[in-house]
C-alpha cells in the first residue's frame, strides 16, 4: 500500500461544524522567554516561560450561489460564546476561541465572501480531571471475558469422557449451534459446514473450535461505516445468542449432555462477545447544531447538506437493554469467577450505550394535515429536503411521494 501523501492528510476546514475554505494560515511557534541582561557580562540569561500561545490567523472564504447562507452560518458560529471545535486543514481538530475576525465583500468577487479569522487555542482549565473512556474500558474488559469463556470451555471438555458420547444425540444437541455459526460467523463455516463436521470437531478437536472462534474475534476490526450497520450486526448476534439459550435441554448420557452444554455455552457467549465488540466501537456523536438559516431546495439539490449519522436514543436504548439482558441470562448459570467477568462487561455495556444514547437524537410524532411528499415534510421539519429518505425509511413508507396523514416518527431537532 502506498504511503499517504500530504494531500491525503488534508482535512476540510470548519468551525463548530460550519465549513469554509482556507487560502493560507499562520501561527506562532517556539517558546515565550524573558531576557535578562546584566552589567559586566557578555552573555544574557534567557528565562523559559513556556510555549507561545497558539494564535491561528487565516484568510478564509465561502463561495457559491448560496454564499450568503454560508456566510450567515459561519458568522453565527463565530459569534457564539465560549470555546468551539476547529478543524484545521493541516493540524486537525483543535479546541479554540474565535477572537478578532472580519468579514468583507467585494463587488468584483461576486459569489464569494472573504473572512479574516483569528482563533486562540484553548488552554487548561483548573486542575485536570479524568474522564472515563467507556468504549476503551469495555473493549479491554471484553478481552478478559473472552479469555474466561475459552478457559471455561476447555476445562469443561477436559472432564468429558469422549468414549461415552453418543454421536447421534451430540449432533441433535448442537444442530442449533451449527445454524448460529453459519448465520453469524460465516468465515469459519467452511470448517463446520454441517452438523456432522461440527460434532466431529467437538468430539476429537474441541480446542480447535475455541481457537477458531477466538481467532475470528481477533480479526474483527470493530469499525463500521454507519451506526445502522453496527446496530444490525449487534442485534443479529444477540438474537442468535438468545436462540441458543432457548434450545431444549440436551438428551443422552452425562458425557453427551456435558459436551453439548459446553459447546452451546461457548458459541452463545462468543456471540455475546462479538456483539459487545461492535457496540464498543459506537462513538458518542453529538447531534449537529441547528442552522440559523434555511437554503432553498435548489441550493440543497446542488450542494446537499452533509450531516453525520446520529442514532436515535430509542434504538440505542433498545440495543442496550437487549445486550444487558442476554449478559444477565448468561451470568445466572455461570460459575463465580466467570460470573464476575460477565457482570463487569454488563455494567460497562450499560454505561457506554447510555452515554451514546444521551448524545443521540430523540424522536417525536408529527402528523401531516394532508398527504404530501416526504421531501416537503423534511424541508418543513428540518430545513433539509435531502433528509426525505430518513423519514421514509424510519416510518416504512411505501412511496416517498405520498406520506399518509398519520403520526410519523421524525427526529427532534
Amino acid at each position: 500500500m502506498a504511503a499517504k501523501t500530504w494531500r491525503d492528510e488534508l482535512q476540510p476546514a470548519s468551525f463548530r461544524g460550519v465549513p469554509f475554505w482556507v487560502d493560507d494560515d499562520s501561527a506562532p511557534a517556539g517558546r515565550r522567554t524573558q531576557l535578562h541582561e546584566y552589567p559586566q557580562r557578555n552573555k544574557p540569561k534567557v528565562e523559559d516561560l513556556g510555549e507561545k500561545t497558539r494564535i491561528i490567523q487565516w484568510a478564509g472564504f465561502v463561495i457559491g450561489d448560496d454564499c450568503f447562507f454560508q456566510r450567515d452560518n459561519l458568522l453565527h458560529a463565530l459569534n457564539q460564546p465560549g470555546e468551539g471545535i476547529l478543524v484545521h486543514p493541516w493540524f486537525g481538530q483543535m479546541t479554540v476561541t474565535a477572537t478578532d475576525c472580519n468579514v468583507s465583500h467585494r463587488r468584483r468577487d461576486g459569489g464569494m465572501v472573504m473572512f479574516d479569522l483569528t482563533f486562540i487555542e484553548a488552554g487548561d482549565k483548573g486542575y485536570p480531571a479524568g474522564v472515563p473512556n467507556t468504549a476503551r474500558q469495555l473493549e479491554d474488559e471484553n478481552e478478559s471475558l473472552l479469555d474466561s469463556i475459552v478457559g471455561k470451555y476447555k476445562a469443561a471438555m477436559a472432564l468429558v469422557n469422549k468414549a461415552k458420547m453418543s454421536i447421534t444425540q451430540l449432533q441433535n444437541g448442537i444442530a442449533g449451534v451449527q445454524m448460529a455459526i453459519q448465520r453469524e460467523i460465516s468465515q469459519i463455516t467452511g470448517l463446520v459446514s454441517s452438523v456432522v463436521a461440527l460434532a466431529d470437531m467437538v468430539m476429537n478437536f474441541p480446542d480447535n473450535l475455541s481457537s477458531m472462534l477466538r481467532a475470528q474475534f481477533s480479526s474483527m476490526t470493530g469499525e463500521f461505516d454507519r451506526f445502522s450497520s453496527s446496530k444490525r450486526e449487534a442485534s443479529s448476534q444477540v438474537e442468535s445468542a438468545q436462540a441458543i439459550a432457548a434450545l431444549p435441554p440436551p438428551s443422552g448420557g452425562a458425557a453427551t449432555v456435558a459436551a453439548v452444554q459446553a459447546t452451546r455455552d461457548l458459541v452463545r457467549e462468543i456471540l455475546i462477545v462479538y456483539a459487545v465488540r461492535v457496540v464498543s466501537a459506537m462513538p458518542i456523536v453529538l447531534p449537529p447544531a441547528a442552522l440559523p438559516g434555511v437554503p432553498t431546495v435548489a441550493q440543497q439539490t446542488a450542494l446537499p447538506i452533509e450531516r453525520p449519522e446520529v442514532p436515535t436514543a430509542d434504538e440505542v436504548l433498545a440495543l442496550r437493554d437487549a445486550l444487558v439482558a442476554v449478559l444477565w441470562e448468561a451470568a445466572l448459570v455461570a460459575p463465580f469467577e466467570h460470573f464476575e467477568r460477565l457482570q463487569s462487561v454488563r455494567k460497562l455495556v450499560k454505561e457506554h450505550l447510555t452515554a451514546v444514547a444521551q448524545a443521540s437524537v430523540r424522536m417525536v410524532a408529527v402528523t401531516p394535515k394532508q398527504s404530501l411528499p416526504a421531501l416537503v415534510l423534511a424541508y418543513q421539519q428540518f430545513g433539509d429536503a435531502t433528509r426525505a429518505a430518513e423519514i421514509v425509511t424510519r416510518n416504512k413508507i411505501t412511496h416517498p411521494g405520498f406520506l399518509p396523514p398519520l403520526p410519523l416518527q421524525v427526529a427532534q431537532e
